[in-house]
């Protein structure tokens, strides 16, 4: 069966027969239609007749274009000059953060005089229907080029040079690349880019505005005015010219904000909207997959609080409801947990911003309570996220990791799961260094801890130290496709594994969304766990291959084991596959087959979605499962190693209890079927019970889009870098 990012897909022929038989079941859900928003509705701020956030977004930026346009034409007519446009290219719904520094710095550089020559352009969102007026005279454009966002740009400025040749295009952001071979290679590729920017962008964008003063406007316009401006790149005749490095700026005083500013105000007219705001800069640790600590060094510099908070509070007052912090490590300094409170208070006396994100400190816990409590006790938190990538010695150390120790985490983790908060590890796949055990061994982790994982699959990215070509060589890194601007080049073979043995992790890491995850198999794989001995992962892989080897024993666990995060539904019903389950725990497993079996089956069934269920549902059980399974995770959690298990008597040891499954946040009707990806956001697939595992469900109908775009980029290991897009989850509600 052929698969997309490790996932089983059904071809178009299969899906379309697929879902005709489902239809004709009549098992199909239709979700409605959206709604147009009359132009007399009160929300609709006086817009009509559209469809979607879109394209609201777009008539607000068409708005603020169209004004900015006649406020240029009066002042044009006014005092007989013409000014060139700066024009900022960006195409996502949320403010760009990395722009909007560049922009705010350039209009307010040396008393602002650069904008005696230059008109700044802030309507933001790009259209080609402005295309046509933005050409008519040359002109400025910059580029803040992600890996989303990369290829949008090659084509926003390969039609900008094609209808004005002697426009200037400047490409900076963390996919512009920086390696000299990389760059010389991009311009070859890409004759419609001019220059590159390498590092921070806020001197050198001013001062590249500065030098070309004398030269925009004129035929093919002649860059090596640029040759003494530091960390650039730059195109002259056929001779690519690359400048000295720059030094990172220490004065963050004199940066001012986008946001109080009042660059980013027609962002406060988009519903749904998104703000990154930035509370310091750089990170310490230097890990080869990572541009993060690579592109700002170790020193972390600091914004000052009067700044901070002010920034948030614009949010507040703008209704933003998504709020991520660019930072590194959130939670090092005891000023954060000021910052976290900043945002409760705010949260709870305007009820924004609506949700908040960031990356928590990776060396130190020591204000992480505190700060993951402020933002539960406040509702905003949605699922806390530590970001260890792999907990192997090797690996740690052949990507420069080694010095974040990760027991550190162990006591935050303790203390969310003892608070019922959602808590979940960030793991990557396919780093240089790991193998296939590592992978396992690093997923038992995080079940010996009770806490689901996040598995991104790692990306070389253009200018991390990974893709230095002596690291590339040592580690004999080979990516699925070729490294390329707005592309995935996924790891696929380096020296410690091969490809055959990269697909076996994929199917590891499939076993474990499913299975653990979205909690398919998870209470029936603790118990087998506990009477066998053996490890949880160990049990997924001996599933695996005995419904590899006899597939017609237990046809329908191997329908689990085959599709389960392809589906996302129960093959035929839970009932035969815990049947199966079970035949194949006596047969193979040989655990006992009596009722502390038969009770954990009913259970595991009882807990999963599935169509035409109703709730509440009360099971009568020969055991209580529920004291056995809080025994069990309170001895993992002080001796994860596996000596708890003689110390936790037998599930048939305990007496007859009763167990409530209910469904308070709808999950049976929607959960049937999601993309198996949202489960990298925390999105909780287990119904509710004394059993449950913390976890977050949307509680807005359009939240579920938006988890979309969000675990889409999941997909793959997204670094931790400073962000053009709002990298946060929307709002979501936590279940305890």
């Amino acid at each position: 069966m052929p698969t997309a990012n490790g996932v089983p897909v059904l071809g178009a022929s299969d899906f379309a027969r697929l879902v005709g038989e489902l239809d004709a079941a009549g098992a199909l859900m239709r979700r409605a239609p959206k709604v147009k928003v009359p132009g007399d509705d009160p929300s609709s701020n006086g817009r009509s007749d559209f469809t979607s956030r879109d394209d609201i977004a777009q008539q607000v930026a068409a708005e603020y274009a169209a004004r900015q346009t006649a406020e240029e034409a009066e002042r044009e007519h006014r005092t007989g000059q013409k000014r060139v446009k700066v024009i900022p290219v960006t195409f996502d719904l949320y403010a760009p953060a990395g722009l909007g520094a560049v922009v705010a710095f350039a209009i307010d550089h040396e008393g602002g005089w650069l904008n005696e020559h230059y008109n700044f352009r802030t309507d933001w969102i790009w259209s080609d229907d402005r295309l046509e007026e933005f050409t008519a005279e040359p002109a400025i454009y910059m580029c803040s080029d992600y890996i989303w966002s990369h290829q949008q740009c090659l084509v926003a400025s390969s039609k900008v040079k094609g209808l004005s040749p002697d426009s200037i295009t400047i490409h900076g952001g963390p996919d512009a690349p920086i390696y000299e071979a990389d760059a010389i290679a991009y311009f070859e590729a890409n004759p419609h880019v001019d220059v590159l920017v390498r590092g921070e962008g806020e001197h050198t964008a001013a001062e590249i505005l500065t030098a070309l003063i004398p030269v925009i406007g004129t035929p093919e316009p002649d860059l090596s005015v640029l040759n003494h401006i530091a960390g650039i790149t730059y195109r002259h005749g056929d001779q690519v010219i690359r400048t000295e490095d720059r030094e990172r700026s220490m004065d963050f005083d004199a940066m001012p904000s986008a946001v109080l500013t009042g660059l980013f105000d027609m962002y406060g007219e988009i519903p749904l909207s998104g703000v990154t705001l930035e509370t310091n800069r750089g990170c310490p640790y230097s890990c080869t997959f990572c541009y993060w600590g690579a592109a700002t060094n170790s020193r972390i510099r600091k914004f000052t609080m009067d700044r901070i908070l002010a920034e948030i509070d614009w949010c507040s007052e703008k209704k933003i409801d998504l709020l991520g912090l660019a930072d590194a490590n959130f939670g090092i300094f005891e000023r954060d947990v000021e910052i976290a409170q900043h945002v409760a208070d705010n949260h709870r006396a305007t009820g924004f911003p609506a949700s908040f994100g960031v990356s928590y400190a990776k060396n130190t816990t020591k204000y992480l309570s505190r700060i993951i409590s402020i933002l539960s006790d406040a509702g905003i938190l949605s699922t806390g996220v530590l970001s260890l990538q792999t907990m192997d010695e090797a690996t740690l150390k052949t990507v420069r990791r080694s010095n974040i120790k990760t027991e550190k985490y162990d006591a935050i983790a303790e203390e969310m799961r003892k608070s019922n908060l959602p808590l979940m590890v960030e793991l990557m796949m396919g780093l240089p260094g790991q193998t296939p055990q590592a992978l396992a061994n690093d997923l038992q982790e995080c079940i010996n801890r009770s806490v689901p994982a996040r598995i991104n699959l790692t990306t070389l990215l253009v200018n991390s130290p990974m893709n230095a070509p002596d690291y590339m060589a040592e580690n004999e890194i080979v990516t699925a496709e070729p490294l390329r601007p707005g592309h995935n080049s996924v790891l696929v073979s380096t020296s410690t594994f091969t490809r055959e043995e990269y697909d076996y992790m994929l199917a590891l890491r499939l076993s474990f969304m499913a299975y653990e995850n979205f909690g398919m198999l998870r209470h029936a794989a603790r118990f087998l766990s506990h009477e066998t001995g053996r490890r949880e992962m160990d049990i997924y892989r001996s599933i695996n291959e005995l419904t590899t080897r006899y597939p017609n024993r237990w046809p329908a666990l191997t329908a689990l084991d085959r599709f389960s995060t392809a589906l996302m539904a129960p093959p035929y019903s839970w009932s035969l596959v815990m049947g199966d389950l079970g035949r194949m725990a006596v047969e193979e497993l040989g655990v006992a087959d009596d009722s502390a079996l038969r009770t954990v089956l009913e259970v595991q069934a009882s807990l999963l979605p599935a169509f035409g269920r109703s709730f509440p549902l009360t099971l009568a059980l020969d055991h209580d499962i529920v004291a056995w399974s809080n025994e069990v995770t309170d001895a993992r959690a002080h001796d994860p190693s596996g000596a708890w298990a003689e110390r936790v008597p037998r599930l048939n040891t305990f007496g007859p209890a009763e167990l409530v499954v209910d469904d308070p946040m709808s999950i049976n009707d929607w959960a049937v079927g999601i993309h198996p990806e949202l489960n990298s956001l925390g999105v909780n697939w287990e119904l509710d019970s004394a059993l449950a595992r913390a976890g977050v469900t949307p509680d807005r109908d359009e939240d579920m889009e938006q988890l979309m775009e969000f675990a889409t980029a999941a997909v793959t290991s997204r670094p931790e870098q400073r962000s053009d897009q709002n990298p946060v989850p929307v709002s979501i509600g936590r279940r305890d």
